[in-house]
């Protein structure tokens, strides 16, 4: 006699475990990219846009910080809500302040080109703008950030701090 082999869970129930599971690495992805204090409305936003989604498990985390880059740009063009400049975070993850003081489509380049490393093109497609463009705000972030007193990638985000380990801690998992 056979056994009954169990269900595999519901998208929707994987996708919830990714997003409980890498919620420190997501949650930061979210709060550098917006300037408002409705983080947590665009995680649920990129969960919900996930859980219908079948994504081989290798994919998973890709997908979901991709959510997450997708919805806190349609975000981003439609909240009326003024910047805020204190938010807590669920983890130890730290602040980005200075991201946070680029204009926005300057911050959307520079935080997936630098911190999460997407290529140029990718970035392109994502905002809905040419390369060339994408490049240009790209050294206008930089400019923007190193005339600001900063080095052209802020010591918190080098690619060997705490907040880029964890996107690469929850990649590999």
């Amino acid at each position: 006699m056979k056994r009954p082999t169990p269900e595999p869970p519901a998208a929707f129930d994987i996708w919830r475990e990714i997003f409980t599971t890498h919620r420190a690495a997501l949650w930061s992805a979210a709060n550098a990219l917006v300037t408002c204090s409705c983080t947590d409305t665009v995680l649920e936003r990129a969960r919900e846009e996930a859980g219908a989604m079948d994504v081989p498990g290798a994919f998973r985390y890709g997908y979901a910080l991709r959510a997450v880059v997708k919805a806190a740009i349609a975000h981003a063009l439609q909240c009326r809500e003024l910047p805020c400049d204190s938010h807590d975070s669920p983890s130890a993850a730290p602040k980005s302040a200075h991201i946070k003081s680029l204009p926005t489509p300057e911050r959307f380049v520079y935080f997936l080109i630098e911190i999460l490393g997407y290529p140029r093109r990718d970035v392109s497609l994502l905002v809905g703008m040419s390369d060339t463009n994408t490049d240009q705000l790209l050294s206008l972030a930089r400019r923007r950030l190193k005339c600001g007193g900063h080095s052209a990638q802020p010591p918190h985000f080098s690619r060997d701090s705490n907040l880029t380990q964890t996107f690469e801690n929850a990649r590999c998992a």
